[in-house]
């Protein structure tokens, strides 16, 4: 099992202060399974969308706490828009050691469709530890928000090469007509690792290319009141991806 996916991000400030950063970001992502051409094929294109508030309050010199809560609609083309809702947040604190050096933690609540809230626990660690290398649990250009660590190198100001690992899962409304499971949940839980390349060629305007390897995980398909009718497991295969990024 292997996916292609292309993914806009746009991103602006909502207010600037002195101790407060408070903004707005919107996402979509369109992904492209390929089964490999085994049967069966659980589930067609699906498309993600997320709005985003971010908030950014500074206490002190050293202390700072974040909250970011989120909105997500995820299912195939026709999938039913209002259950393909879920509500998800980020908190946590971090403090700044040196102008090199923040660490923190956190709590991240993700909502599930057709399952009960998940609640996990965040590293907050941004590390520059050496001139154009940086080490850092944020979320990175071209994917979504996830367990993950990357390792960043940028020799300049328009380039910036990641290698990025993460975890999780991956579920979404399966439209009504799905011959799989009509109105139910398709889900992929997987590990995998990738190399991105970031181009900027402007301040605000970014592209990333991303390339990497998703390691053997779990296809399933539920019902639309969370009973499973299809689980497999499956091996890895390529991911390729594409995004562009808009900030104001």
């Amino acid at each position: 099992y292997s996916e292609s996916t292309i993914r806009a991000r746009v991103s602006a400030p909502l207010y600037l202060g002195e101790n407060q950063v408070l903004g707005l970001s919107a996402s979509t992502r369109w992904s492209f399974p390929d089964f490999g051409g085994s049967a069966p094929e659980l589930w067609e294109d699906y498309q993600r969308t997320s709005l985003s508030l971010f908030s950014r309050t500074k206490f002190n010199d050293r202390w700072s706490l974040l909250l970011a809560p989120f909105v997500t609609f995820a299912g195939e083309t026709d999938a039913d828009f209002e259950d393909s809702l879920t509500y998800s947040g980020i908190g946590g604190a971090y403090y700044q050691f040196s102008d090199d050096l923040s660490l923190g933690l956190g709590l991240g609540a993700f909502g599930q469709l057709e399952d009960d809230t998940v609640i996990v626990p965040l590293l907050l660690l941004d590390w520059t530890f050496a001139e154009d290398w940086r080490l850092t649990t944020a979320p990175t250009a071209g994917f979504p928000v996830q367990a993950s660590v990357t390792l960043e190198y940028a020799p300049s100001e328009t380039w910036t090469y990641a290698l990025t690992a993460r975890t999780g899962g991956n579920r979404f409304r399966l439209a009504d007509d799905s011959p799989t499971s009509g109105g139910g949940v398709g889900e992929f839980d997987t590990s995998r690792i990738a190399a991105a390349l970031t181009y900027e060629p402007r301040e605000h305007f970014a592209l990333t290319l991303h390339a990497g390897w998703t390691f053997a995980g779990q296809l399933e398909v539920l019902d639309d009141d969370g009973r499973s009718v299809f689980e497999e497991d499956r091996d890895g295969g390529p991911v390729l991806g594409f995004e562009a990024a808009l900030r104001f």
